[in-house]
């Protein structure tokens, strides 16, 4: 897998495939940055070619879609976003999804602009019941985030977290399609055209 079944484009925003020759480099110099890594597992990457390995992981991983994000209005790159390839349990398809969204666009309205065009997919298209995400609670931008966007809270447990060095309580979230499609009106979205 690896290799999404589309591009996804809206707005000023597009999620293509992860093309290793021109994501590499601005992939690298973003993730210099350590407020990028407080609340994930991987490392500073310490090279180009490091930071080349994990996208190509990202591009090849069987279990995973990947896309590259792109501001199209500002021709750069604002991340990589990642699907799990949806799977059947207990009647019901679902999926997950994680994100690393370049710290110069946190908080620009950007992420939700990106919730909006892949939930639009993932539901719409994909047959998808509920998506699943994580996040330490500490990481209280994360879980607003997704909060804001109607993921409900499915579960809590305390984890080592060996980042941190210590046990840190983990939150598990679902979004349910009828969630997404009944979320708030007033969500708006950076740039895009509003449902019809």
């Amino acid at each position: 897998m690896g290799q999404p079944p589309k591009n996804l484009s809206r707005g000023h925003l597009l999620f293509r495939p992860i093309d290793l020759g021109e994501d590499s480099t601005p992939w690298f110099k973003a993730t210099q940055d350590p407020a990028m890594y407080v609340w994930t597992g991987n490392p500073v990457p310490a090279s180009l070619v490091e930071a080349r390995r994990v996208l190509e992981n990202y591009q090849t991983h069987p279990d995973i879609y990947a896309w590259c994000v792109r501001d199209l209005e500002h021709d750069d790159m604002i991340g990589v976003w990642w699907i799990g390839v949806p799977y059947r349990e207990e009647g019901t398809t679902r999926s997950f999804d994680a994100q690393r969204i370049f710290r110069r666009y946190w908080r620009t309205g950007r992420t939700q602009a990106a919730r909006r065009i892949i939930y639009d997919y993932v539901f719409q298209e994909l047959g998808i019941d509920e998506m699943r995400a994580a996040a330490w609670a500490d990481n209280r931008n994360s879980c607003l985030s997704m909060e804001a966007a109607g993921f409900h809270l499915a579960d809590e447990r305390h984890r080592w977290n060996p980042k941190h060095g210590v046990m840190m309580r983990e939150r598990e979230y679902v979004l349910t399609r009828e969630n997404w499609r009944d979320r708030p009106k007033k969500w708006v979205d950076w740039r895009l055209p509003h449902d019809v």
